[in-house]
């Protein structure tokens, strides 16, 4: 009787002839290194690791992996990390204390778009206030409009991430050059 082979087999055998370029190499070898580092950095977030831990743990990787630029990944990762409508302070630290770079940049944006929306969210509502009032005959300070199914403040929103993220970006962009 003949034997069963499953796609592996087939697959290892059609092409074990085959090998991976130095460049390939060195790329698999990155890739591997940013998932072990995306890693340890969540551990550190979780609190599963200190900041002594995470050096020994990263310089454990540099061995396996040789000549990488940790510094730049370890950048790259913290910020893409960063969000505007995320809870930064964690990453904060982490930039200040492992990258060395005050995220004031990054604050600032994250504060401005946080009043934007503030203000076009207060000037929503008392858009709806106004209109209930004078259509609807419906006033009060128990009437409290729901800004958020409201299509022009969705509109609004939606514009203002937009520019906000492309602004944050840009300044992750010239914090991962440094």
């Amino acid at each position: 009787m003949s034997e069963i082979k499953s796609t592996l087999d087939m697959v290892m055998e059609r092409t074990k002839h085959l090998d991976l370029s130095g460049e390939e190499k060195k790329e698999q070898a990155i890739n591997e290194f940013k998932k072990n580092l995306r890693g340890l950095v969540q551990k550190l977030l979780d609190n599963i690791l200190n900041i002594e831990k995470f050096y020994n743990e990263l310089n454990k990787l540099k061995k396996i992996y040789g000549s990488i630029d940790e510094k730049k990944l370890l950048k790259t990762e913290i910020l893409d990390r960063i969000g505007l409508e995320t809870d930064n302070k964690q990453t904060y630290f982490l930039l200040k204390e492992l990258c060395q770079i005050e995220p004031n940049n990054i604050k600032s944006i994250i504060s401005a778009y946080i009043k934007e929306i503030k203000v076009i969210t207060e000037k929503i509502a008392l858009k709806i206030h106004k209109k209930l009032a004078q259509v609807n005959f419906i006033s009060g300070s128990s009437i409290v409009p729901n800004v958020y199914i409201n299509r022009e403040w969705q509109e609004n929103i939606k514009e203002i991430k937009k520019d906000y993220n492309k602004r944050i970006n840009e300044t992750k962009q010239n914090l991962i050059v440094l």
